[in-house]
């Protein structure tokens, strides 16, 4: 699998939508849920109306509670 290093976080989204392009062909399945800290990359509006379109849950780790963020941490 390889990883984009995002030099602005507005191109979330892009990165996002190739990372999810390249997951789902190699595993034939679909991502149901995304799970993340909650930073503003992936909470803006047009991120959001992505995954409704796709039918992704977006999980959010509560802030500040450092277990949520060592899941979702791990999981990168």
């Amino acid at each position: 699998m390889q990883f984009t290093l995002l030099q602005r976080k507005d191109q979330a989204l892009e990165a996002f939508q190739a990372y999810k392009a390249r997951a789902e062909n190699d595993a034939g399945r679909k991502i149901r849920i995304l799970r993340t800290d909650g930073g503003g990359e992936y909470t803006g509006h047009h991120f959001q109306h992505y995954l409704r379109n796709c039918g992704i849950v977006h999980s959010v780790s509560p802030p500040y509670f450092p277990k949520q963020d060592e899941i979702a941490e791990r999981a990168n």
